[in-house]
């Protein structure tokens, strides 16, 4: 079978569209597909607009293991926030600093199809929020921090 491509570009209509929530049968044929891309890519987390399904299915590298989240709600965010740089298979050889909540509190199906509770904080917390933005047609770009400079002329 042929890996999926991913979707590339700021302006790409599927990666700025907003997702519909996903069955079981149609999320577990996008998580076969997902897994096949994370295979060929270094990446910490994948959403299924990213091959060209406009679906809320996500794949998100928790504590080094990689977990399927089939119509993922993040529940509450912390009020404490950290900044970092983010980069996306998406937007290839673009990185920025992106401000995100510290912590987060996520409600998902798994592929056993049980309803999953989690508390995550720190890199876990923000890679799943990156993906999830992924769902409604945000970029990482889009929430960049902008660096004050002094304009040269």
């Amino acid at each position: 079978m042929k890996t999926p491509k991913i979707l590339i570009g700021e302006g790409n209509k599927v990666l700025r569209a907003k997702s519909e929530k996903a069955g079981i049968k149609k999320a577990k044929e996008i998580l076969v597909e997902m897994r096949r891309v994370l295979k060929k890519q270094e990446a910490l987390g994948l959403a299924a607009p990213q091959i060209g399904e406009n679906y809320r299915v996500v794949m998100c590298s928790i504590d080094g293991r990689f977990t399927a989240m089939i119509n993922p709600e993040i529940m509450s965010f912390s009020l404490d926030t950290e900044i970092k740089e983010e980069g996306c298979l998406s937007l290839p050889d673009e990185w920025g600093n992106v401000e995100r909540a510290y912590s987060i509190e996520l409600e998902y199906t798994n592929e056993e199809e049980e309803r999953v509770k989690v508390y995550l904080e720190g890199w876990n917390a923000r890679v799943v929020q990156h993906e999830l933005d992924h769902l409604e047609g945000i970029l990482f770009t889009d929430r960049m921090k902008k660096k004050k400079g002094i304009l040269s002329l």
